[in-house]
């Protein structure tokens, strides 16, 4: 089997299982272990899209987005978590009851070291504040062609 074929496989099935794992948080309680696996998740997902794009695909800002949090996943010192989850239920509750769905979106931490201003300028302008899946999505729709 050729490289890409494999590359453009395993990218589109890592972005499917991240949406499949999302579906499932926001479904269910969200937990600690829940950030975990949504962290392992996106990960994979954010290495197997970069490994497709160094090889075959055009680079634009959303492609320089994911760079950035891959370098800075493998090349910064410390956890850094790339989401930021809002909405559900907390505790203690008031009433009336008000559950706001769950929404997970990219973030930014301040005290990441960024070596490439590029990189970071695009993840400020096309991920930061926007929801994990259809930032994504137009990565996966690239790939699937």
């Amino acid at each position: 089997m050729e490289q890409k074929k494999v590359l453009q496989f395993s990218a589109a099935f890592m972005y499917e299982q991240l949406v499949k794992y999302i579906k499932k948080c926001e479904r269910a309680n969200y937990t600690e272990t829940s950030q975990l696996g949504l962290e392992a998740y996106l990960s994979a997902c954010i290495h197997a899209f970069c490994d497709y794009f160094e090889r075959y695909g055009n680079s634009d800002e959303y492609v320089a987005a994911c760079r950035f949090v891959n370098n800075t996943i493998k090349h910064n010192a410390g956890y850094i978590t790339y989401e930021e989850i809002s909405g559900g239920m907390e505790f203690p509750t008031t009433f009336p009851i008000e559950i706001e769905p769950i929404r997970i979106v990219w973030k930014r931490n301040p005290n990441m070291q960024t070596y490439s201003e590029k990189q970071n300028n695009a993840y400020k302008k096309v991920f930061e504040g926007e929801e994990i899946v259809p930032t994504l999505k137009c990565l996966y729709d690239r790939i699937r062609k």
